[in-house]
């Protein structure tokens, strides 16, 4: 099976080129895939940091470098933006798989990666870390590529499902994006959230687990 390693680039050439190094040493049969998400010259965040990033990791050796060409879809590319970029490259290049692994990954070996090839054949997603309210968190996971039928990008919750509250603590999702009691909120999927519902209430969808020989640094949901 072909599967397709991305990263979404953003303000993070230190993490990126760290991730690369590890990947080549202990999964040297990946060649990561680059998406840079970063501004371009004339829109909004630009400046000299991203600009830097982009020429970097544009001449980099080890890695596919692709460009997101999509117009942002808020202020900046959001990170589903990002992710929905590299879908449609994974889909022309005719990827089985795409692995969604972040710049501030720390990769030690490769069981991690290991266990997701085993398990795959059975799932359309494969997740090693997941919230404490259901949800998988998109970075560790792996996706059938011709499974996913809906953006990456926040979507509206589906709070009307049957399975919905077998899925979804929305007490626990509270009390980790910190709301205060009695604030009224919009419920909306996170990164990647709406993909993962939809194969888990079909159950498609797995958490395996962290065998201990990787980390995510930034693990928590930042809801962009």
């Amino acid at each position: 099976m072909r599967i397709a390693p991305v990263t979404i680039s953003f303000f993070s050439l230190d993490n990126s080129v760290q991730l690369i190094a590890q990947l080549k040493q202990h999964v040297s049969e990946l060649i990561p895939i680059i998406i840079d998400n970063n501004p371009r010259e004339e829109e909004y965040g630009y400046d000299e940091v991203c600009a830097r990033e982009s020429r970097i990791l544009s001449v980099n050796q080890r890695v596919i470098y692709k460009r997101n060409t999509w117009e942002p879809d808020i202020k900046v590319r959001s990170h589903g933006l990002g992710m929905d970029f590299a879908l449609d490259f994974c889909k022309q290049y005719n990827f089985d798989w795409m692995l969604h692994i972040e710049p501030d990954c720390k990769v030690f070996g490769r069981e991690w990666y290991d266990q997701l090839i085993e398990i795959a054949p059975d799932y359309d997603v494969i997740a090693i870390f997941k919230t404490s309210f259901g949800p998988i968190q998109p970075c560790l996971s792996l996706w059938r590529v011709r499974s996913i039928k809906h953006s990456f990008k926040l979507q509206s919750m589906n709070t009307d499902h049957p399975r919905f509250n077998e899925l979804v603590s929305i007490p626990n999702l509270l009390k980790e994006t910190g709301m205060p009691k009695g604030y009224k909120i919009k419920l909306t999927w996170d990164t990647a959230q709406k993909n993962w519902f939809a194969a888990a209430v079909l159950d498609r969808c797995i958490v395996i687990g962290n065998p201990g020989d990787i980390a995510h640094i930034g693990w928590s949901s930042k809801r962009f």
